[in-house]
């Protein structure tokens, strides 16, 4: 019998009887392939010369060109007409790695990188992240679980859910089987989507290390005994403070409502139309500060401290200051400095005034019919 066996991309060794005959040099055969001969007066130059290997083998194809073989993609369980078989941005062929036989699994969770959502483990997919490497400390964004380096999680500063209702291995929060919002992609994230970016300049939180937050951590059951003693809360069993209670069923357990100031039996403590669910964000340990001005959204008048009380940034007059964004741009009035988009922000400009009279007030109105840029240089000039 003689074998003829792969030990490598380019070469291939051809066994007789147990020992090597010789080596034949090949960019194509990755198969053991089996032959019967009839040995008995048969010599390795004789088989070379009479039988000179020539085979291509068509499992070495690699019909989606991500680098790895048909074959290897086959064993590994990727789509061989996939470059990118979990849709996440990086192909089948880096996620894998340079040795097929022990593909990547960055984040041991017992699916391979290739066929895993979110390879860092993070609470944020990874095609959000991609390969750059936001904080220069040699690991890409999509296999570093905290890619600013401040300390704080991708997932948490990019307000995940970590839950998945429908088990398609998309978040709560971005899917839109769960938003029922649009998604002209078809890749089931919602295409309006916009990661939290509490300083507003254009790059999220996860990516910023200039945000900083301050930590709200859940208090300790004696902790929590003492601020029963200093909240007006109805010294009863069913209104004891606990981890887990919420009196005012807000989504915000009570006790991390008393740790922050907001009042754990009332939904919207400062009376300012926005839910303190909605202003304290996504991650309740770490509740939004607009503006930054030490007192927290769901504590504050004047959430972007623009001059315009957040209950008036209301604009269609539904009652609700949460779905109000004049100029698009993603951020809701009453947290953007600059309501209208233009070269001016809010406290600038009046917030009482129509100077071309088209029934839009300057402050919401992108073209008002006022050069700001001539105004600032002769008061700058003055």
């Amino acid at each position: 019998m003689l074998e003829i066996g792969a030990t490598s991309v380019n070469t291939i060794k051809i066994l007789l009887r147990s020992k090597i005959a010789f080596v034949v040099s090949t960019a194509s055969l990755s198969l053991f392939l089996f032959f019967n001969f009839d040995l008995a007066n048969a010599s390795p130059n004789h088989l070379l010369a009479t039988n000179p290997v020539s085979v291509k083998s068509q499992n070495n194809n690699d019909f989606d060109n991500d680098g790895l073989t048909d074959l290897e993609e086959q064993k590994l369980g990727t789509e061989r007409y996939l470059a990118d078989t979990d849709g996440d941005g990086i192909s089948d062929g880096i996620e894998v790695g340079n040795n097929p036989f022990r593909p990547l699994n960055h984040d041991n969770d017992q699916r391979i990188d290739a066929l895993d959502s979110d390879d860092d483990n993070d609470g944020l997919p990874t095609v959000f992240e991609q390969q750059q490497d936001s904080d220069n400390d040699g690991i890409p964004d999509y296999l570093d679980t905290d890619s600013d380096n401040d300390g704080i999680s991708d997932g948490e500063e990019a307000g995940m859910t970590l839950q998945d209702s429908d088990h398609d291995g998309i978040d709560n929060l971005v899917d839109v089987d769960n938003t029922g919002s649009e998604d002209k992609n078809g890749d089931g994230i919602n295409d309006q989507f916009h990661f939290p970016d509490r300083n507003k300049n254009g790059k999220p939180d996860f990516l910023d290390k200039d945000i900083r937050y301050s930590k709200v951590k859940i208090p300790s059951d004696n902790i929590l005994t003492q601020l029963e003693k200093n909240t007006n809360i109805p010294k009863t069993s069913n209104n004891k403070i606990s981890p887990t209670k919420d009196q005012d069923h807000d989504g915000i357990p009570d006790a991390i409502e008393i740790k922050i100031g907001t009042n754990p039996k009332q939904r919207d403590s400062d009376n300012d139309l926005v839910p303190d669910a909605i202003e304290i964000g996504l991650i309740l340990e770490y509740p939004q500060d607009t503006d930054h001005d030490g007192i927290i959204d769901a504590l504050d008048d004047d959430d972007d401290n623009d001059g315009i009380l957040t209950r008036n940034e209301d604009p269609n007059r539904d009652g609700s200051p949460a779905n109000d964004d004049i100029d698009n741009d993603g951020v809701p009035n009453y947290q953007d400095a600059n309501d209208d988009g233009d070269m001016t922000i809010t406290r600038d400009e009046s917030s009482t005034l129509d100077t071309d009279k088209d029934g839009v007030l300057d402050y919401l109105d992108k073209d008002d019919g006022v050069d700001r840029s001539l105004a600032r240089l002769k008061k700058e000039k003055s």
